[in-house]
């Protein structure tokens, strides 16, 4: 009798750990995927704004040079044209909207429109009678509009992106993502909208 009631109180300690142990599992599968996308989804992050060896060689870094160099130009500009100058103020605009947008999407459409305002400016500087050394500023600063411009082309930022959301969209992370409530990298291409 004793050993019956042994062997059933065994049987329901058995099954009871069982219990435990897929439950465990059920619940270790989840806080994985979270805690290792989310930590990829950071360091992807971490790539935009301080570069993948956190050297500040990054696509962040290269626009805010980019708006300095921009921003630099309209002060050479306004000892040659009014300060309410149309191409002026729209350089003035762009290096503001560039430097206030938020996530790669939209800073890659402001850093379209600050080139297209910075060439304008630069172009009707072109006509002026500038100093030699306004004019050879001028010539460098555009000079690093381009350079930050392949700088950024060649960044590892969208390849990193690419192969965080390739990760998200394999399993397990491809059924639990959206539950889990694990985002997308958004790469530095023109926004989907426009």
């Amino acid at each position: 009798m004793a050993e019956k009631k042994l062997k059933r109180v065994w049987d329901k300690q058995v099954k009871i750990a069982f219990a435990v142990v897929i439950a465990a599992v059920v619940l270790a599968v989840p806080v994985g995927v979270t805690v290792t996308m989310n930590r990829m989804y950071n360091q992807v992050s971490a790539v935009f704004q301080s570069g993948a060896e956190g050297d500040n060689l990054s696509i962040q870094n290269d626009l805010s040079a980019r708006a300095a160099a921009a921003v630099n130009l309209t002060a050479v500009a306004k000892r040659y044209l009014d300060g309410d100058d149309e191409a002026i103020l729209s350089v003035i605009q762009a290096a503001k909207a560039l430097e206030e947008a938020e996530g790669p999407s939209a800073k890659f459409a402001a850093n379209e429109e600050l080139d297209e305002a910075f060439t304008k400016l630069y172009e009707a500087l072109e006509w002026l009678a500038l100093t030699e050394k306004d004019s050879q500023y001028r010539e460098a600063l555009q000079a690093e509009m381009k350079s930050r411009s392949v700088t950024i082309s060649n960044d590892p930022y969208n390849q990193c992106a690419e192969e965080y959301n390739q990760r998200l969209d394999g399993f397990p992370a491809n059924l639990l993502g959206k539950a889990l409530g694990l985002k997308r990298a958004e790469l530095f291409v023109a926004p989907a909208n426009s």
